[in-house]
This record gives structure tokens, C-alpha cells and sequence, in this order.
């Protein structure tokens, strides 16, 4: 019998060490079954196969590599290069919004997409760092959309109560609108400074409660500055709420933010536009 407590997490380790339970202290398959699982975590056999099969679902499920490119050129010293950036999503780059819909966000609609699989930012940069940064900013994009299902929308008005802008939330920072293909629905990304959200936190909540609205804040930092404290809230109408919380539980299950003082791309000396994803380092996974 092994001589310390184990915690296989595969279907196969609990029958191993089922064996070992079973010649060692001379009881039933059964129970030496039971005594296994619960020693691994988990109330029975049928229990440990469920949660397993979840586990493997996530590790299998298909991933799609985007390739992110910006170029760059420094007005000063004249240097120039290119930054590329690879992550992989649950979906097909096109699948997550349509050309026209990509053209309702800035950063998306300043980009071009190239055989579907790499995104190239059109505007030639001044600098390595903004480069990185704004890479940085479409990745998290990308994530926040992969995992909400949510597109661009250029119907800005829709997002406030009763269609007036005027309505906006106290303190709302660089808020983005966002359609929803499935349900018609309409929701507001909201991306304040963490300090000035705090101050405006009771505001905010009586603005809630006035117009019948859900803000609902993210533990994932966000789409526009994690790195200098831009915090990401999900707002809409009440009745929208159990939506919105599901696809708050999947925003935060995304891995951390991709931030541009942890770069995690590759910079290349500025040529073409196409980049292959062999040329990148591994993908940064959407999510769990």
C-alpha cells in the first residue's frame, strides 16, 4: 500500500490505489472504491467520473490562435519594428463579430483581418510601448468578448436609461456598447479609475437604484488600462440581470490580464504585414 495520502484527480488513479486499499486492509472492491474517491476529494466513484469529464472538456476543448500585429516607428530616433502578440479563443476570430460590427469599436475598426486568422492594426505607431499597449488593449478585447458573446454596437444611446445619454452613470470612463445577437439586449462596459470609483460608489448605487439598473463589478481588471488602475463594471436594465451575471461568471473565470508590463509577445524587425503564428510565443489562453 502506498505509504502517503494521495489525491489522484483521474478516474484511473482512484481504481489504482482502489487496489492497494483492497489487498492491503482486505475489505470489498466496493468500499475500497469508496475509500479511494473520498481520499482523492470526492463524495464517490460517480462523483470523481463527473467532475473529471468537466475537467477534460475544458483541457479539449478547440482553441483558435488570432495573431495580433502592430508596426511601429520611432519619430526620433527613426527605429522602427513590429510587435505581435497570439492568443487563442474559443471561436474563430469572425465568429466573434462581423467586419461591419468590428467597425463599432475603435480599436477593432482601425484594424484589418487577414485570412481570418491575424489581426493588423492599420495605423503605424510611434513607439515600441504604445504599440505593445494597444496589442494589449484589442487581446483583452477579443477575451471580454469571447466570453460574453457580446459585439460592438454603434447604438451608444441604447445603453443609458430611457435612451439619453444624459443618464449616464456617475464618474463612467471609457464605456463601450455592446449588443447582444441572442437576446436583442444592450449592455454598457464601464472602465473608471479604481480611486475615482470608489469615491463615486454611493452615487453610483443610488443611479442604480433610480433607473432600475445592475452595475455589476468584474474581479478580471478589464479591457482598457489594468496596468494604471481602470477597473471594468458591466452595467444594464434589472431585467437583464441573471444574464448579466452569467456572463460575469464567465468573465472572471478568463485568466489574468494580458497587460503590456508583462509582455508576453514577440518583437520583430518591421517588414511585411503577415506574421505566422510560428514566429509568436505560445498563445495566451481566453480562458480556463
Amino acid at each position: 500500500m502506498r505509504s502517503s495520502p494521495i489525491s489522484p484527480k483521474t478516474v484511473s488513479g482512484i481504481k489504482s490505489y482502489a487496489r492497494d486499499l483492497k489487498k492491503s486492509l482486505g475489505i470489498d472492491h466496493q468500499a475500497a472504491l469508496q475509500m479511494a474517491s473520498v481520499a482523492a476529494g470526492y463524495q464517490n466513484l460517480d462523483h470523481a467520473k463527473a467532475a473529471t469529464a468537466k475537467l477534460l472538456v475544458k483541457v479539449t476543448a478547440p482553441r483558435h490562435v488570432t495573431v495580433l500585429t502592430g508596426h511601429w516607428k520611432d519619430p526620433e530616433s527613426h527605429t522602427k519594428g513590429t510587435e505581435c502578440l497570439a492568443i487563442a479563443l474559443s471561436k474563430p476570430l469572425l465568429e466573434l463579430a462581423t467586419h461591419e460590427q468590428m467597425k463599432h469599436h475603435m480599436l477593432l475598426g482601425d484594424s484589418f483581418i487577414y485570412e481570418g486568422q491575424q489581426l493588423v492594426c492599420n495605423a503605424l505607431r510611434s513607439g515600441q510601448d504604445s504599440t505593445r499597449f494597444t496589442l494589449c488593449q484589442l487581446a483583452r478585447t477579443l477575451q471580454f468578448m469571447d466570453a460574453t458573446s457580446l459585439r460592438p454596437s454603434s447604438s451608444r444611446s441604447r445603453i443609458y436609461p430611457g435612451g439619453n445619454v444624459r443618464n449616464r452613470p456617475p464618474g463612467a470612463d471609457h464605456t463601450r456598447a455592446w449588443y447582444a445577437p441572442d437576446t436583442g439586449a444592450f449592455y454598457m462596459s464601464d472602465e473608471p479609475y479604481q480611486d475615482e470609483a470608489h469615491r463615486l460608489n454611493q452615487e453610483r448605487s443610488q443611479w442604480a437604484q433610480q433607473h432600475s439598473y445592475s452595475v455589476l463589478q468584474a474581479k478580471w481588471p478589464g479591457r482598457h488600462a489594468p496596468e494604471s488602475g481602470s477597473r471594468l463594471y458591466l452595467i444594464g436594465s434589472n431585467s437583464r440581470l441573471s444574464d448579466m451575471q452569467a456572463m460575469l461568471a464567465s468573465i472572471d473565470d478568463l485568466p489574468d490580464a494580458i497587460r503590456c508590463d508583462a509582455w508576453a509577445g514577440a518583437s520583430l524587425p518591421y517588414g511585411g504585414l503577415i506574421v505566422t503564428p510560428s514566429q509568436v510565443p505560445a498563445p495566451i489562453q481566453a480562458g480556463n
